[in-house]
């Protein structure tokens, strides 16, 4: 091996590339890195979802519960905290509302007999991939 050196699919590079430059300042970094322990919350809620209609009424209630109550932190923090950039400030606040209307879900599901898992375990899967397309907004880029 040759120090100092990686060689991959792509060619041959330094081993430490330069930092890419940032599309977003230093202020939505500080705010991600900030909401990142409210997001991962959110997800650790969401990620209750599959499978919870095999256990029953009581337990997707619970969920839902759990799942309201992060996503109502998390909007609570935005308000005081909102991101400064009003365009991510606003997809957030569209993704995290999407949290909330998963749980609004999850306890009308929870009344229906017979309900179609696939339903809810489909809707938890898009609302988490709408907030991972808001982070993915807020990441390091070449500009």
């Amino acid at each position: 091996m040759l120090s100092g050196l990686i060689c991959n699919d792509e060619g041959v590079g330094n081993d430490r590339p330069e930092e890419p430059k940032q599309l977003h300042g230093p202020e939505v970094a500080a705010w991600i890195a900030e909401a990142t322990p409210s997001i991962t919350a959110l997800m650790t809620a969401a990620n209750r979802i599959p499978g919870v209609v095999a256990h029953g009424p009581e337990t997707m209630r619970d969920v839902a519960l759990d799942i309201h109550a992060v996503a109502f932190e998390v909007r609570g923090w935005q308000s005081e905290h909102p991101c400064p950039d009003p365009v991510l400030d606003q997809e957030f606040r569209t993704a995290f509302d999407g949290f909330i209307a998963l749980a609004e879900e999850c306890t009308a599901a929870s009344a229906i007999r017979d309900y179609d898992p696939e339903e809810l375990d489909e809707r938890a899967g898009q609302v988490v991939a709408d907030l991972m397309l808001a982070m993915y907004d807020t990441r390091p880029r070449d500009r």
